[in-house]
């Protein structure tokens, strides 16, 4: 992506030849052949204005032309692009260097991207399988139902793990702070919020704080979700009336190549006539409410984290089973989610202790027990290492 060519380096090791491959072209404006009869008879021998990939499409379409313009898409999963301008910039959080997109004869626009693996799905699981509604309508309507209260559950959907900024394939799905009061519906108003809270983790990863968030997707139509959105990430969010973005965008994109000649028809002028406001969500939340909501989000990933010790590798697997313990031991972990990134064989990670507790000796001994436990489990380990296991 820096030198718009293909890399020598990975055409060596595949043992694949450069003149094997096609040539590469600018997003709008190359030359993509036409429309084959057989594909789509109606538009035969069409010429192929314009290539976009499902994301860069939707972000075009949301006429994110600027530097610091962004977008989410909430589907089944969501996925958020930020436009970086002409300069590719990497991410130490994990976000992804992409190419948002190149019209002819220009330089290069690129972006930052982030994903989170499940969003929607994690409505269709509560429909599907746990099977608390028929319809995700009915699930959007419990979680209404709560008024904005999550009854103290929070739900981290990592089924098939974390992506950015966390890529911790370890983590798997939880559910945390059930109590008698919780109901199907908190379990629900859980799921939405946990959409927001990931979105607000990919968004805290970029360098550059926005102050608008344009979306798009199926999940847009449940306005509590995008007011959660706008108070969590205390940001405008902002719902165009044409939801269908990336379709939008690809047909946008086309449509500036084909009149490449005419000067009136710029990047400014799309942005004028085709992207319409409907609907502005702006933060309400109170400081406080959404400080608290935010730790307890951070706790349940770190508590999330870990689960699956077999997929990592070995020298982690014992690390990670004492932090679980570890963190099981202290009320407070402030610093649970930087111990987790380090993930680091030793014990570096110390819990903070409210010495004004009502029993703080009793808590000494809990950790004191548990430090001893966890160093039993790290001789076991080495001893099964130096025996072959």
């Amino acid at each position: 992506i820096h030198t718009l060519d293909w890399d020598n380096d990975l055409l060596n090791y595949w043992q694949i030849s450069r003149k094997n491959l096609p040539q590469i072209e600018a997003s709008i404006g190359g030359n993509f052949g036409t429309v084959l009869p057989d594909a789509i008879p109606c538009l035969a021998n069409i010429p192929i204005h314009a290539v976009l990939g499902d994301q860069h499409a939707a972000a075009f379409g949301q006429c994110c032309f600027d530097v610091s313009d962004v977008k989410a898409t909430l589907g089944t999963g969501a996925f958020i692009l930020m436009n970086t301008g002409t300069q590719p910039i990497p991410n130490a959080s994990g976000l992804l260097t992409t190419i948002l997109y190149q019209i002819k004869n220009q330089p290069p626009i690129y972006a930052l991207e982030g994903a989170v693996a499940v969003a929607g799905t994690a409505m269709q699981w509560l429909r599907d399988n746990l099977q608390l509604a028929t319809s995700a309508t009915k699930l959007a309507h419990l979680a209404q139902s709560t008024q904005g209260d999550n009854g103290g559950v929070y739900f981290v959907p990592a089924f098939n793990g974390l992506f950015a900024p966390h890529w911790d394939a370890s983590a798997r799905g939880s559910i945390y702070g059930l109590t008698s009061y919780a109901t199907k519906a908190h379990l629900c108003r859980a799921a939405l919020e946990a959409v927001a809270f990931q979105l607000d983790d990919l968004l805290s990863s970029f360098d550059i704080r926005p102050k608008l968030l344009k979306v798009d997707g199926g999940m847009t139509v449940n306005a509590d979700l995008l007011q959660f959105c706008a108070d969590i990430m205390q940001i405008t969010v902002m719902k165009p009336k044409n939801l269908e973005t990336t379709a939008a965008g690809a047909a946008l994109a086309a449509s500036l190549s084909f009149f490449q000649d005419n000067k009136k028809y710029s990047l400014e002028y799309i942005r004028r006539s085709s992207w319409q406001l409907d609907q502005n969500f702006l933060p309400a939340l109170a400081d406080k409410a959404r400080t608290h909501l935010k730790h307890k989000w951070q706790e349940a990933v770190a508590r999330s984290r870990g689960w699956e010790i077999d997929i990592l590798p070995t020298t982690q697997r014992s690390a990670s089973s004492v932090a679980s313990l570890v963190l099981l031991a202290s009320e407070e972990q402030d610093n649970a989610q930087q111990y987790y990134r380090k993930r680091s064989t030793s014990l570096q990670h110390q819990p903070r202790y409210d010495h004004d507790s009502f029993f703080p000796f009793f808590r000494i001994i809990s950790v004191a027990s548990v430090l001893l436990l966890a160093s039993s489990i790290l001789v076991a380990s080495g001893a099964g290492r130096r025996r072959g296991h």
